[in-house]
């Protein structure tokens, strides 16, 4: 236990405390970081760090994805013969619909946690879904785009070195270039050069400073 530790801890409660009405009921507010970017990036990394440093819940959307598809008619049959007709593309749009449904459904859930996104959750190249997705993000203040660097194509090299297939790399591709991923993104925190220890301070201190910008 270190004293910068104790600071983030006094800086949390400070947070709360900005929460209160005058009359001391709790006003209820999205005060979630919500944690996009491709996969392997270093999202599953950092968020639970985050989460704990903040004194939030950590939520991996990706662990929970099983559990929200039993709610809807998504069908891993059908999943697969979007595979065995598009390959790794039209396995991809075929999940989209329920990737929104899952993105709806946790962001009503929760509104003070740590949200893990998988790498295609925040990635829509249909307009109408795109449009849906932004509009369910647009009132969350903390969402945190990670990429390796402000350069697409270097990005994409870094990456492809993580990729454990090339459904990954083509996945990848198309998020680090993804329209929403930038439009959704309230701060990006590139990771290359930086220790995650680094990525999760830069994180963290987006969280607890924002409200001195304000």
């Amino acid at each position: 236990f270190t004293f910068g530790r104790f600071c983030d801890i006094i800086k949390v409660v400070r947070k709360l405390i900005d929460k209160l009405e005058f009359d001391g009921e709790i006003i209820k507010m999205n005060d979630n970081i919500i944690i996009i970017g491709p996969i392997g990036v270093g999202k599953s990394t950092v968020a639970p760090e985050v989460a704990r440093r903040t004194s939030k819940k950590h939520i991996d959307m990706d662990a929970l994805r099983g559990q929200i598809y039993a709610l809807t008619d998504f069908s891993e049959e059908l999943a697969e013969k979007a595979y065995d007709k598009g390959g790794i593309i039209g396995w991809h749009d075929y999940q989209k619909p329920f990737e929104l449904f899952a993105v709806k459904t946790l962001l009503e859930q929760y509104t003070n946690a740590v949200i893990e996104f998988g790498g295609g959750q925040s990635v829509y190249t249909d307009a109408t879904q795109a449009d849906v997705f932004l509009s369910l993000v647009k009132d969350e203040p903390f969402v945190i785009l990670m990429l390796p660097c402000e350069d697409s194509e270097r990005s994409k090299k870094v990456l492809s070195k993580r990729a454990r297939n090339k459904g990954e790399r083509i996945l990848n591709d198309i998020s680090i270039t993804s329209e929403t991923n930038k439009n959704a993104a309230k701060y990006v925190v590139y990771t290359d050069g930086k220790t995650p220890e680094e990525t999760i301070d830069e994180i963290v201190g987006i969280y607890l400073n924002a409200g001195s910008k304000e």
